[in-house]
């Protein structure tokens, strides 16, 4: 039985396509998909052209602490957009690492107000004009608001539009409480080479990350923590969700000799 709902396929699988397609010099269309005719393929797609494409997707394995942090992690990205744009800080793009996570409300709504200030601040510096301003923890303690209890490093970009609202870059991160990329990627492909063993071999897997996201640093990682590792899945790919970052997929092993630039 497929992993994916309707519309998760409506919305993942056509940036998988097309990245499948780019690379393997296919011609796959959502309208080629066909009922898969046995358990082992979420997505079946016949072309007349291009043959079959049978496609397993996963999603990387996370216990429940991880979850949590996970949620936690983007509820509070969204609380940070929502504070900036209370206080109309127009045009600005934050990103953000963390060394951990305010827990009580009352700390939260403390860290919430240092943000908005140090924004305040960086904008103030330059003028009103536009800046691009990157501060590891070291740094961030120069300002003293005491954010560098809480983030590694903080990312601002300011007034690239007047009228643009705030918005995250690419999506919070907090390596301590969720496993690296790599790490959940190989996970994911071990568990499902268990349970399929040798009808892998007609099986490309993609693996969804549902709950986070991955950089295009990682993508490497990913590829390096693979590539020693016989499982027989023709090819594999990562996709990230769009809810989280741009739906773009990644081949990561197998089916290639060489390495992807991307």
């Amino acid at each position: 039985m497929s992993e994916l709902n309707e519309t998760e396929i409506s919305r993942l699988m056509p940036p998988f396509l097309a990245a499948f397609n780019e690379r393997s010099g296919t011609g796959f269309e959502m309208k080629d998909s066909r009922e898969p005719i046995d358990g082992s393929a979420d997505m079946h797609f016949v072309h007349p052209a291009y043959g079959e494409l049978k496609v397993q997707w996963t999603t990387p394995p996370l216990d429940a602490p991880e979850k949590r942090a996970v949620t936690e992690l983007h509820r509070f990205g969204g609380d940070i957009v929502a504070a900036l744009t209370e206080a109309q800080l127009h045009g600005v793009i934050f990103g953000m690492s963390l060394h951990a996570l305010p827990t009580r409300r009352s700390e939260r709504l403390q860290v919430l107000a240092a943000v908005v200030r140090l924004v305040q601040q960086i904008r103030d510096e330059h003028g009103g004009g536009y800046s691009h301003t990157t501060l590891p923890d070291w740094k961030l303690s120069r300002y003293r608001l005491g954010l560098e209890k809480y983030f590694s490093e903080i990312d601002v970009v300011a007034n690239i539009n007047p009228n643009a609202k705030p918005f995250l870059f690419g999506g919070p991160d907090i390596a301590s409480l969720v496993p690296h990329a790599s790490a959940r990627a190989a996970s994911a492909l071990e568990h499902k080479a268990e349970r399929y063993g040798p009808a892998a071999r007609d099986l490309v897997l993609v693996i969804h990350f549902d709950m986070d996201t991955y950089d295009a640093d990682d993508i490497e990682f990913v590829r390096r923590a693979l590539q020693d590792r016989t499982d027989e899945f023709k090819q594999v790919w990562i996709v990230r969700d769009p809810a989280i970052a741009s739906p773009t997929a990644h081949w990561v092993k197998g089916g290639f000799r060489s390495v992807d630039p991307s």
